[in-house]
């Protein structure tokens, strides 16, 4: 820490006429910031707290170390429990360390760093504002100084604060601490005030940074969550994802069983953000998210030699490693490329420190796995996962192996719908990796599917600074949802796409507010759900296409002439069979039993059709006339009808 006659040597060019620009600037930013957080928190303070999704944003962003992880803080968060954790860490008479203990477990991405901060914001006149430049003071010179323990803190900015009030106050209408801060970020740029750097003795390597430890183990199986760690995962992911009953049990259960995992499902079902959750929410590993091509190689996983030039211009070779390989090498204490062993022999592991987090190791998180041809570029890593270690190049030409981690895992996501254009998995992948399908939410989710796109749509658009009125946004997904119930019944559709529709109308009514909502969701429909169903059987296409256009009638029509080319399409009559539960649970909600009965009907017919596709005879066909009137009388109006096509 710097000694007394530093600080004074620092307080006075803080104060001189050369860094008067620069000391101004910052001074009137944080001014700013203070504000503005004021202005936000006391929205929080109120009872009840009209503090929204907003102003949560708001704060977040004037939060120094909250700024990056903000998205994923809104929307991991349920926001009414949030508030009332907030209102009772800020301002209940709890001691300090009391209400740290209770708030840490349940904010999830808000860890001490975060919380100490924003603390010292809300109460700039009692305590100090642990930001970078604060926590670089207290920690410089004192590797064991805990700059996330505000009390700690407090207790080493005590002098400072001291002799800056001596000197007088450059800022008269803030709290001084909101003035230290501003200080203390100029004097880390000024000063070299970096945590202490400690040799190690020369058997664990070059020196390291004490004040980030990395944690080190011995190799170890994954370890099994708790049945409440699992409970409070699974209710942090189904916050932002409406997935099928008993998902992530299952999908923990393959991963605990020593299996890689390959999530599939259509465009939209939320493979992407599960497996990234899985990873990080359930078992804290960071995941190493890629996007396989068809390009991809051998040298795209494993890794390889390229050429590159010195300084100097000279030719040289470096070893260029895969996803793979750089996967697996972060989960290891390494010295000169080879894993470290600790005294009895055993391969030693790392933590890793990243996005303000410490995780317990690495996961690689491939996306749209079939993209690439499997057995070309995983060829190498066939073995591995047998074998449990991957054979990599060296730059003398050789190879070595590389073991792979206990507990490392490999999740990756396949898209079922685009089979048209994707390489398939060979055998040999499918019985390295367990397979889970997500599909979109059945109608016994939709419910807690609407709450989720509600809350994450208001989420997003408070990200980007949009006013979030979540009037608009219930009043789209009111004039959305039922046209996506309806095409769910013929084509998979997942909720991202939904999410994007009703993200537009928020954005577009922001931008317009004299707009109608149903017409900017018809916009919404055409622009991010209607492409994605361009690879669905034609007749699912017709269909579709017949409700939007304002002619629902139309559905039926069609079928009027079964001996015409229909009644021997298998899954022309299984859509049907689809539609008709569909209209079924339709009818059911409006307490028509009339259509209730039609429907069945429907299903009855298109199921026989289904099972046994035969030329109609002329019985067939009288009974499909009344079954066809009878679906125009109770049926049609059943049909979402739009003009959003037209």
């Amino acid at each position: 820490m710097p000694t007394a006659v530093d600080l004074e040597q620092a307080l006075s060019l803080w104060r001189s006429e050369a860094t008067q620009d620069v000391r101004e600037a910052l001074l009137a930013d944080y001014a700013e910031r203070y504000q503005e957080i004021q202005a936000r928190i006391a929205r929080l303070r109120e009872y009840p707290p009209s503090f929204d999704a907003e102003d949560l944003d708001a704060v977040l962003a004037r939060v120094e170390s909250a700024k990056r992880i903000r998205r994923q803080l809104i929307e991991a968060n349920d926001l009414d429990v949030l508030v009332a954790t907030l209102r009772t860490f800020l301002f209940s008479d709890a001691p300090l360390s009391e209400r740290f203990a209770l708030t840490v477990p349940r904010v999830r991405y808000a860890g001490p760093v975060v919380l100490s901060e924003l603390f010292g914001w809300v109460h700039a006149d009692q305590w100090p504002i642990p930001t970078r430049g604060t926590r670089l003071y207290v920690t410089a010179g004192d590797r064991s100084a805990p700059s996330s323990d505000l009390a700690e803190v407090a207790r080493r900015v005590e002098p400072v604060r001291e002799a800056y009030s001596q000197q007088g106050r450059l800022l008269a209408d803030v709290p001084l601490h909101v003035e230290l801060a501003a200080f203390f970020d100029w004097l880390a740029e000024t000063y070299p005030l970096t945590p202490t750097t400690v040799r190690a003795v020369r058997e664990l390597g070059p020196p390291y940074r004490a004040a980030q430890p990395v944690t080190t183990f011995p190799d170890r199986p994954l370890a099994r969550p708790s049945e409440a760690e699992l409970r409070r995962a699974e209710a942090a992911i189904r916050q932002v994802l409406a997935l099928p009953p008993d998902t992530v049990r299952r999908a923990v259960a393959h991963l605990l069983a020593g299996r890689h995992l390959i999530l599939t499902g259509a465009p939209g079902t939320g493979k992407s953000h599960l497996a990234t959750l899985l990873a990080a929410e359930v078992f804290g590993y960071y995941p190493m998210l890629v996007t396989a091509t068809a390009e991809w190689s051998a040298f795209d996983v494993v890794g390889g030699l390229v050429p590159t030039t010195d300084r100097e211009g000279h030719l040289r070779y470096e070893v260029r490693p895969g996803c793979v390989h750089e996967a697996i090498a972060q989960n290891w204490v390494l010295a000169g490329g080879h894993v470290r062993l600790d005294a009895e022999g055993r391969p030693l592991r790392r933590t890793v420190e990243t996005e303000g987090r410490r995780w317990n190791g690495v996961w690689l998180v491939i996306d749209e796995l079939n993209r690439a041809d499997v057995d070309k570029a995983f060829g190498p890593l066939f073995t591995a996962l047998e074998t449990g270690a991957l054979r990599v190049p060296d730059l003398e030409g050789h190879s070595r192996l590389v073991p792979i981690p206990r507990d490392f895992r490999i999740i990756a996501t396949f898209n079922t719908r685009d089979r048209h254009f994707l390489f398939t998995l060979s055998d040999a992948l499918k019985r390295r990796f367990a397979f889970l399908e997500l599909t979109p939410p059945t109608h016994d989710q939709e419910e807690e599917e609407q709450a989720t796109l509600v809350r994450r749509a208001l989420a997003a658009l408070a990200e980007q600074g949009l006013p979030a009125s979540e009037a608009v946004v219930r009043a789209a997904l009111g004039a959305l949802y039922p046209v996506v119930s309806f095409v769910r019944a013929l084509v998979p559709l997942g909720t991202a796409p939904v999410l994007a529709a009703l993200r537009y109308v928020g954005a577009a009514h922001a931008l317009s507010p004299q707009m109608d909502v149903n017409v900017l969701a018809g916009e919404a429909f055409r622009a991010d759900i209607m492409p994605l169903l361009e690879s669905a059987d034609p007749w699912a296409l017709t269909f579709i296409s017949d409700v939007l256009s304002g002619r629902p009638e139309r559905v039926f029509d069609r079928l009027r002439a079964p001996g015409a080319g229909y009644a021997t399409d298998e899954g022309l009559w299984a859509g049907v069979a689809r539609l008709a539960r569909w209209l079924e649970r339709a009818a059911q909600r409006q307490g028509d039993e009339s259509a209730r009965e039609t429907a069945r009907a429907w299903q009855a017919w298109a199921e026989r059709w289904e099972a046994a596709p035969t030329a109609p005879d002329a019985g067939d066909l009288l009974e499909f006339d009344r079954l066809l009137e009878a679906a125009r009388r109770d049926l049609v109006p059943l049909l979402p009808a739009r003009d959003w096509l037209k």
